[in-house]
C-alpha cells in the first residue's frame, strides 16, 4: 500500500521504544519499528496512557497520539483517514482491567468494553485491509471476560470487513 497505508492502534502503551530489554523487536517497540519504513503521521494511536518521556516526545513529533480516549478522537479523524487502506492493531489492554484483566500488562484507567465496541463499529466506514488483536492471556482471567470481549471484537471486525468487502 506504500505511503497510503494508515495504521490505527488501540493500546494502553505507546510501543514507541527504540528497544526493550535489549531487543529492538519487542512488543514495546512494535509501533516504533513501523516508523522505520512508513510515515509516522500515517499512524494513529488511541487510548495510550503509559509510555516513557522519550516515547511521548517522539509521538508528539511523529505520530498522531490520543491519550486515554478512543471514541471521541476516532470520530474526529475518520474523515481525515477517508478511504485510504487501514491496518488496525488492537491490544486488549486498551480496555480498563475491570473489563479485560486477562492480559500480561494491565494498565488502570482504560476505556470500557462498551466504548471499545462502539469504536470498533466506527470502522464500518473505513477501508479495513488488516487486523490483529494481541495480549489476551486467559490464564490471568478466571472469569473469561477478556476472552469473551476479544471474541466479540474479532467477530464484529470479521462482519465489518465482510460487509465492506461486498459494498
Amino acid at each position: 500500500y506504500g505511503d497510503e497505508l494508515i495504521v490505527v492502534q488501540f493500546d494502553a502503551h505507546a510501543d514507541l521504544r527504540d528497544d526493550y530489554l535489549g531487543s529492538a523487536l519487542s512488543h514495546a517497540s512494535a509501533i516504533k519499528r513501523l516508523t522505520d519504513f512508513m510515515p509516522g503521521k500515517n499512524i494513529y494511536q488511541f487510548g495510550i496512557r503509559s509510555g516513557t518521556k522519550e516515547e511521548f516526545e517522539f509521538a508528539s513529533q511523529n505520530t498522531n497520539l490520543y491519550k486515554f480516549d478512543v471514541l471521541n478522537p476516532l470520530k474526529e479523524v475518520i474523515a481525515e483517514i477517508g478511504k485510504r487502506p487501514v491496518y488496525f492493531t488492537l491490544d486488549i489492554d486498551v480496555a480498563d482491567p475491570a473489563y479485560a484483566n486477562g492480559t500480561g500488562t494491565p494498565e488502570p484507567g482504560g476505556i470500557s468494553s462498551r466504548e471499545l465496541i462502539e469504536s470498533i463499529h466506527m470502522f464500518k466506514v473505513l477501508n479495513l485491509v488488516g487486523f490483529d488483536l494481541v495480549e489476551v492471556s486467559p490464564h490471568y482471567d478466571d472469569s473469561d471476560r477478556t476472552a469473551l470481549l476479544a471474541a466479540k471484537i474479532i467477530r464484529d471486525i470479521v462482519l465489518i470487513a465482510e460487509k465492506t468487502a461486498t459494498t
